[in-house]
């Protein structure tokens, strides 16, 4: 497999240098969202913005931020055109609310791949990488617990917290949670499956460790192949074949 080099400094760019605790953080802020994202999908609209924070910061340079090119024409038209096509939803308000989230993460998505295409500063890409593999493969291997061991702990989350869940009444009384319990979890896990492999791939810097950091995946692989959800596991066969097909 060929590996494009991951450029270092531009030339005119003052590097951001930083101390080694502050990418100690940068791994473990980005650790603990990915953990998040996997282990409670409904917190995505509140991570994806945290997660520029990173980004935005690692673009200091001794004048202040660079910020990535803004479209402010195309974003408007966007939000034009979402609002436009949510006014013909007989629930007009969820549509709008849709539509509003939608465009939050188009922006929050183009700022970040912006930002993260300008970062003159390796380590701090290889702290973001080295986070974001920790905790997929953190995630992934507790929620491959779950589901090979019948969801004790969400049965347990259920128990303490029923209002978390408007059917817990019925988990309780069954003494069980449905094998669709966690389907949500799988499909993120199914998500990100990929960028995860990739990335050990790339983290790895001989064929042992990348063998090692491929390992990490596997829960995650059986957690996908283990469900019932039946998206998910279409979307690992295919992510499968695009990655073979762009290997070939």
């Amino acid at each position: 497999m060929t590996q494009a080099p991951i450029p270092s400094e531009r030339p005119g760019d003052a590097p951001l240098q930083v101390s080694r605790g502050l990418l100690w953080l940068t791994g473990t802020w980005t650790a603990a969202g990915t953990m998040l994202f996997l282990l409670w999908p409904a917190l995505a609209p509140a991570l994806l913005p945290l997660c520029l924070v990173l980004l935005v910061l690692a673009n200091r340079r001794p004048n202040g931020v660079v910020w990535p090119h803004r479209r402010q024409h195309g974003f408007a038209e966007l939000s034009r055109l979402r609002r436009h096509h949510a006014s013909w939803s007989m629930a007009r308000d969820e549509a709008l609310s849709y539509a509003a989230m939608l465009f939050a993460v188009v922006l929050c998505l183009h700022i970040g791949l912006g930002a993260l295409t300008r970062i003159a500063y390796r380590p701090a890409i290889e702290a973001m990488a080295t986070g974001f593999y920790i905790g997929f493969a953190l995630a992934g291997s507790f929620l491959c617990f779950e589901i090979l061991s019948g969801h004790p702990t969400f049965f347990r989350l259920v128990t303490v917290f029923p209002h978390m869940w408007p059917q817990a009444p019925t988990y309780l009384s069954e003494g069980a949670l449905p094998p669709h319990f966690l389907n949500h979890r799988k499909a993120a896990l199914a998500i990100l499956l990929w960028p995860a492999a990739l990335t050990a791939v790339r983290l790895g810097g001989s064929s042992w460790c990348r063998s090692m950091l491929l390992v990490g995946v596997g829960p995650s692989v059986v957690a996908v192949a283990a469900s019932e959800h039946a998206t998910s596991l279409v979307a690992m066969a295919t992510g499968a074949c695009v990655v073979a097909a762009s290997c070939w």
